[in-house]
């Protein structure tokens, strides 16, 4: 369970991470890792303003059917090219959504329940970093 996002928003992250990152005949698909179980690392130093308004989106986005999502994804693609009236919107969450989902899959880290090899090892990245 997560301190900055409900049970409702971590529905919705573990649906974008599946459909950003879903299984390979080599990766593990987002969800499988249980990486997830790390977002408060992520979240620790970020404004609560900025989670809290991530946090209101992706409880709303839980009620909704994965073809919303997909559609999503494409707009906060497209929004790198585009000066529309919400591209602003769909770059934040491209940003943030992304960025916090391909940060924990990459980082090593999994949940209690993953059996398999972490992602970074997997893909040959086994870079080690030092807390000084």
């Amino acid at each position: 369970m997560s301190k900055y996002f409900s049970k409702r928003a971590l529905i919705s992250f573990n649906t974008f991470g599946d459909l950003l990152m879903p299984a390979s005949d080599v990766l593990p698909a987002f969800s499988e890792t249980g990486c997830l179980s790390h977002i408060d690392d992520l979240a620790l130093h970020a404004p609560q303003d900025d989670i809290g308004s991530l946090n209101l989106v992706l409880v709303i986005l839980s009620f909704m059917p994965t073809v919303v999502f997909r559609w999503l994804i494409k707009k906060m693609k497209g929004a790198q090219n585009s000066n529309s009236v919400f591209s602003t919107v769909y770059r934040q969450l491209n940003f943030g959504i992304k960025g916090l989902l391909y940060s924990l899959y990459y980082s090593g880290k999994s949940g209690e329940n993953y059996k398999g090899e972490p992602v970074n090892v997997l893909i040959g990245n086994e870079t080690v970093r030092l807390n000084n």
